[in-house]
């Protein structure tokens, strides 16, 4: 099944957050964005919208959009949160996963990989399989930024906070 035109702004105004790549003072607008992409509005505004609704955005009444811009303690409360899924997501791995479920850990550890993204470091990869191996079915989500923004989001404040 092909990937829908929102889905695909959305990957792409989400890449371009996430690294930084759209200043925090750039209004979007549905206009721009649909000229910049060769589409109609529609799908551009769907996919603002569900930036909006992940914290990526701020919708600004009949002017545009905005990069949410975080602040330290923004950025504090959610690795707050962080952690702690973290350790709820170790604790129930070292209760629950087989020995072969622990060692394709420590493999995602030792290979390393060519990342494009931060979300496709070996890191995150493994961030991502210790949620999944948790047996708690809504951690992977919780860890997925396309899912949730949450990691998307404190990746983005992060590199917010070091150009300060």
């Amino acid at each position: 099944m092909a990937e829908k035109l929102s889905e695909k702004i959305y990957s792409q105004l989400r890449r371009e957050i996430e690294a930084g790549k759209i200043d925090g003072r750039t209004i979007l607008s549905e206009c721009q964005l649909a000229t910049e992409f060769n589409v109609s509005k529609a799908p551009v505004r769907d996919a603002l919208h569900l930036l909006c609704s992940q914290g990526y955005l701020i919708s600004l009444p009949r002017k545009g959009y905005m990069v949410n811009i975080f602040t330290a303690e923004d950025i504090n409360q959610i690795q707050v949160i962080r952690r702690e899924l973290e350790k709820l997501s170790a604790r129930l791995v070292i209760e629950r996963a087989a020995d072969a479920e622990i060692e394709s850990l420590r493999t995602l550890i030792s290979d390393g990989c060519d990342a494009k993204t931060a979300s496709e470091t070996s890191n995150a990869m493994f961030h991502m399989k210790l949620a999944e191996l948790s047996g708690n079915k809504y951690l992977p989500s919780s860890r997925y930024p396309e899912r949730t923004g949450l990691q998307g989001i404190a990746n983005a404040a992060w590199l917010q906070l070091c150009e300060a």
